[in-house]
């Protein structure tokens, strides 16, 4: 994958495509290298890591 992806949470662009959650759609899980924040990202929210299981934050209400 060829976008660049920047961290919802600490706006680090060192975010990595971990593995495809569905080959049939567009939807990955990604970690962000610098502050660790996780979760899956759809093909049209290449600018974040959704706002899920953030070590900082934790989950969304």
């Amino acid at each position: 994958m060829s976008d660049i992806l920047n961290c919802l949470f600490c706006e680090s662009p060192h975010v990595e495509v971990v593995h495809d959650v569905d080959e049939l759609s567009d939807y990955h899980f990604v970690r962000c290298q610098a502050c660790g924040a996780h979760g899956p990202e759809g093909g049209t929210k290449l600018a974040a890591v959704v706002r899920w299981n953030n070590p900082k934050r934790g989950r969304p209400e």
